[in-house]
Parts: C-alpha cells; structure tokens; sequence
C-alpha cells in the first residue's frame, strides 16, 4: 500500500492517526491480558493447565488464531495470505521475543531443543521441496506434517 501511495503521489487517509491509536490500544489490551494470563497460570500448580505446560499453552494460545485464520485462507484458496501470515510469526515475532527475554535473563534451553531445531530443519526443507518442485504444498504432505506435529506433542507431552 505505502509503495502504492509513493508512486502514484498520494497522500495518507485522514483516519491513519485514528487506526494507529486503536492500534495501540489493542496492543496494551493484549499485553496486560498476556500478563494477566501468564502470572495466573504461574499460580496453578497442578492439572494440564498450569505451570508446568506454561510453554505449551502459551504457544498454543498464540498460534490457533493463525491456524484458524489458515483454514479460512486455505478454503478460499489464497495461499500467499497463509504463507506471509507463518513466515511472519516464525522468523520475526518469535526470535524477537526470544531475544527480549533474553537481554532480561538467561534463557535456559530445554532438553528438547536440539531435537526440535532438528525437526524445523527437515519440516523446512520437506516443505521447500514441495514448493521448488510442484509450486505448491500437496494436500497429503500437509497431511504427513500434521501427523508429525501430532508425534511432537505426544513426544513433548506424555512421553
């Protein structure tokens, strides 16, 4: 859109303050709700939901809006939404947040860890071969990545 405005001359639309304060506003919504949410579940020491699945449940609740936003996208057949929308939350949002945290504190790295870079390493390149040799990602190769991230979690949760 701004490259649009920037070749054709055209100026901002009057309501841009107006949309970046309801921005704002959002983003403090969520940031003390997080917050809110985070030192709850800190409090909670037994059951599924509570402290100890912290790191689970907190990915959770941040990827199944975007999930649901990919099954919408999917079923209308616009795939370039789905893939700017992961590789957004994958290679900035994610190592961004890492990274913050870890300027406050070391970061501890779990047992799992090399196993699971491991494992974003060959869903990556699964998928890149899928993309480089077909253009696009089969339905049944979804399917196969699907049933891998089943295997993680049974692995990451009751094994």
């Amino acid at each position: 859109m701004l490259r649009n405005q920037v070749r054709q001359n055209a100026k901002f639309s009057r309501t841009l303050i107006i949309d970046l304060v309801f921005l704002a506003i959002g983003a403090y919504g969520i940031y003390i709700s997080i917050d809110w949410l985070v030192n709850w579940l800190l409090g909670v020491e037994n059951g599924f939901v509570s402290a100890k699945h912290l790191g689970w449940l907190s990915g959770w609740l941040m990827i199944l809006p975007n999930a649901l936003l990919a099954l919408y996208y999917g079923w209308t057949r616009r795939p370039e939404i789905i893939y700017t929308s992961q590789i957004g939350d994958a290679h900035i949002c994610i190592p961004l947040c890492v990274g913050i945290l870890a300027l406050y504190k070391p970061v501890e790295v779990p047992d799992a860890f090399e196993s699971g870079i491991i494992l974003l390493l060959a869903t990556s390149l699964f998928h890149l071969f899928f993309l480089a040799v077909f253009g696009k990602l089969p339905r049944w190769a979804g399917a196969i990545l699907i049933a891998g991230y089943g295997v993680f979690l049974y692995k990451g949760l009751f094994a």
